[in-house]
C-alpha cells in the first residue's frame, strides 16, 4: 500500500514571525494562507506550503536549531485518513524507524513524527476537511 500522497509542507522555526513573514511574502513572493500569533503558512505556486513556526517562549532560538528529533522543524507528508496515520505508524515500527511523537489524535486531525536515517524529523498527518486550508482561502487569525 502506498502511504505518501504528496509533500504537504516544510516547517521551519523562526525567531521573529513578522520579519519572516515579510521575507517569504514580499521578498520571495509567497502568499499567506493562514496564520495565528505563533504560526504562519506561506504558499508558493498552486500548493507548496512553508510553515513558519515561532520558537516556544523561553526556548533560545540557537538551542532549537541544534535539537534533532523535535517537531518544530520538519517535513510534513499528507495522509488520506486518520486511520492511515495509525497504520503508517505500525509500518514504521515494523521497519524499526524511530518514532519521536505519536501517533496521536489532535484537534484538527492526527499525526505521527519520526526520524529519517539522517535524523531529520518527518511528520505523517491527516487534517479534517473542515480545517484543511484551500488555495485562495481567507487568512484566519486566532
Amino acid at each position: 500500500m502506498k502511504f505518501i500522497t504528496g509533500l504537504d509542507h516544510i516547517a521551519v522555526t523562526v525567531q521573529n514571525l513578522k520579519k519572516s513573514e515579510a521575507f517569504y511574502t514580499k521578498v520571495l513572493g509567497g502568499r499567506v494562507v493562514w496564520k495565528n500569533a505563533a504560526n504562519c503558512l506561506v504558499q508558493f505556486g498552486k500548493k507548496d506550503v512553508m510553515a513558519l513556526l515561532v520558537a516556544p517562549a523561553g526556548w533560545p532560538f540557537a538551542r532549537l536549531r541544534k535539537l534533532q528529533g523535535k517537531k518544530f522543524s520538519h517535513f510534513g507528508f499528507q495522509a488520506r485518513s486518520e486511520k492511515e496515520v495509525f497504520d503508517f505508524a505500525r509500518m514504521l515500527e515494523r521497519h524499526k524507524v524511530k518514532i519521536i511523537e505519536g501517533p496521536y489524535r489532535r484537534s484538527d486531525g492526527a499525526s505521527v513524527y519520526f526520524l529519517d536515517p539522517n535524523q531529520y524529523t518527518l511528520e505523517y498527518f491527516w487534517l479534517r476537511l473542515s480545517s484543511r486550508r484551500k488555495p485562495g482561502s481567507r487568512v484566519t487569525t486566532t
